[in-house]
């Protein structure tokens, strides 16, 4: 019911209704074309009722006649919720039309949708008068619901054709084969792009242990794509904005904002650091810093970010640091698996990547990461398209420079042995090792 001005009937159309179920019963072929939700967004009860017969006849290759429907309604107890046999009589020949039934149906979706987002406003002044509600909770319940009205809207119900299928797989390897073999974000490690083609629209997930270089590697990936011309949004939940800029400058230029502080730069380190300042254009590196940033702050800053800044990716450091409101009885593998499918999801909207930062558990300790590793790694593991982590063996011997970049999940290209690497520690950055070239050429 509109709560807003209950005198104003909610929104539907009658004759669009009973033209989708008098088509669907004259040319039950049609309901294969149909678009999802339709029976659904049908207002009027005793339509409903007999669209949903309709279905089910049709569903078990049954005949769609009006008598075979008055019969299965009366089986089912449900023809009085019809309006009885002359209900369905009287729609066999309602529609003059029955060809255009998704025109009809796309009609009745819209009506739908229309009644979802007054019942959504409704609620949410409901809500705003109320003080004894949260006002994070009310935001949260506005973009969530915003969020599910705008991805059936878009959702393509009727599926696509291999035809285009294969189009867009051929565009996407023209497109590779012109970005020297970079689709995505790069990673700033030239034979991991090679192998990756970069981080793609979605979810990708950089993971490790503390100290092993993750957050370092991941505002390495960010700044290499700022160099190759993309633009970028960082969610530092760890780390204030100072110091995600002093670690970005320690990356490209190896110099300590601390040491150009108390005077002991060199005149060398002055330089390189307003090189390293030159190179990052104003707008193409975005740090959000707040901390106890939910998955719908998330989602609306990077909607923002992509439409009024251009972003190209978003980074997110860490996964354990971005709150969501959920039910206190579900475990925390329910919790990251609502996390991870809404930034999947949102990277798949946006069409762009979505890095997150993931810590691996305690069994990792002392040994190669492991996709067993992940806590609670299902949801993780399933809804990532490209799974990252950097190793370095003894990252408390500062004389120990071997790392590598370990492929723990890859989606659409083959997996890979790591990726042999040298940790730079003056810059934290992890640079290719030379040496693997070659046999890296042999075995691939």
């Amino acid at each position: 019911m509109n709560q807003t001005d209950p005198t104003i009937p909610m929104p539907h159309s009658l004759d669009a209704e009973k033209s989708v179920v008098s088509a669907a019963m004259q040319i039950p072929k049609l309901i294969a074309s149909m678009p999802r939700g339709t029976l659904d967004a049908i207002y009027t009860p005793s339509l409903k009722t007999i669209l949903n017969a309709i279905l089910n006849l049709h569903d078990n290759g049954s005949p769609c006649e009006a008598m075979d429907i008055v019969q299965y309604l009366r089986d089912k107890k449900d023809l009085d919720r019809a309006g009885g046999a002359s209900t369905v009589a009287e729609l066999m020949d309602f529609c003059p039309n029955p060809s255009h039934l998704a025109h009809y149906a796309s009609r009745v979706i819209e009506d739908g949708i229309r009644r979802r987002m007054i019942l959504l406003s409704n609620e949410i002044i409901a809500s705003a008068y109320n003080p004894a509600i949260e006002f994070a909770k009310i935001r949260d319940r506005l973009q969530t619901g915003a969020l599910e009205i705008e991805s059936d809207v878009s959702d393509d119900s009727m599926g696509r054709d291999l035809q285009d299928c294969l189009q867009d797989a051929l565009d996407a390897a023209q497109e590779l084969a012109s970005a020297s073999g970079v689709l995505g974000l790069p990673t700033g490690i030239p034979l991991l792009d090679e192998l990756t083609t970069g981080f793609r629209d979605g979810l990708n997930v950089i993971c490790g242990r503390p100290s092993m270089g993750k957050s370092a590697f991941a505002l390495q990936c960010a700044v290499a794509a700022v160099r190759a011309g993309k633009r970028v949004g960082f969610f530092s939940l760890e780390m204030d904005g100072a110091e995600t800029g002093d670690r970005v400058v320690s990356h490209m230029a190896g110099v300590k904002l601390l040491d150009m502080a108390r005077g002991v730069a060199t005149q060398h380190d002055v330089a390189k650091f307003n090189e390293a300042v030159r190179s990052v254009p104003r707008g193409s590196f975005i740090v959000d810093d707040r901390p106890g940033r939910s998955l719908a702050d998330i989602r609306r800053m990077a909607r923002h970010w992509v439409k009024d800044r251009n972003i190209n990716g978003i980074f997110i450091d860490q996964l354990s640091f971005v709150d969501i409101d959920h039910n206190k009885n579900e475990n925390a593998a329910a919790v990251i698996g609502k996390i991870t499918r809404g930034l999947h999801g949102l990277g798949q909207a946006l069409k762009i990547p979505v890095i997150l930062l993931a810590q691996l558990n305690r069994e990792a300790e002392g040994k190669r990461p492991d996709k067993s590793h992940l806590k609670n790694s299902g949801s993780i593991e399933e809804d990532a398209r490209l799974i990252l982590s950097p190793y370095r063996e003894d990252p408390s011997d500062p004389s120990n420079h071997d790392a590598e970049i370990i492929a723990l999940k890859t989606r659409g290209v083959a997996m890979f042995r790591p990726v042999k690497c040298l940790w730079d520690g003056p810059r934290q950055s992890f640079v290719q090792a030379h040496s693997q070239e070659e046999e890296i050429d042999d075995d691939f």
